[in-house]
């Protein structure tokens, strides 16, 4: 089963991130996660 979510920034609330997995648990625990800024695109 695949589940759709959406996660909402806590320091930024007008950001948003939307996914999809089969493992949500796993997946929002990936998010908790910090992530340099470099990282992103």
């Amino acid at each position: 089963m695949y589940y759709v979510y959406l996660i909402q920034s806590s320091a930024n609330p007008s950001k948003t991130y939307i996914g999809y997995t089969t493992n949500l648990k796993q997946r929002l625990e990936t998010h908790k996660i910090p992530v340099a800024a470099t990282t992103y695109c």
